[in-house]
């Protein structure tokens, strides 16, 4: 009995040491694809990014407003108002509160 515990164990191990030697290889092998990025290559994904999020941000300046955000927000601005139990005000509203102090 005691020397299937120690296999258990070994073999255990054996998985670990495993899962780490192949981690240990796929951060080798990024590292080295990132060190053959070029700067141009690296200066064309980062433009890249970048007008992924400037269409991103339009998209959401242009979307149309709906009566569901329309009410959350109406929400929001009234609980912004409204003073909450320990008697301050929220600090998600910084003009309310500066009207009160």
């Amino acid at each position: 009995m005691a020397s299937s515990g120690s296999g258990v164990t070994a073999a255990r191990a054996a998985v670990a040491r495993n899962d780490l030697t192949e981690a240990r290889d796929g951060a080798a092998r990024l590292r080295n694809f990132l060190l053959q990025l070029d700067d141009q290559r690296a200066a064309r994904l980062r433009n890249f990014l970048l007008q992924l999020d400037d269409q991103r941000s339009a998209e959401a300046r242009l979307a149309p407003v709906t009566a569901r955000d329309q009410r959350s927000s109406s929400a929001d601005q009234a609980s912004a108002l409204r003073p909450s139990p320990s008697g301050s005000t929220p600090a998600s509203a910084p003009c309310v509160r500066a009207l009160l102090c």
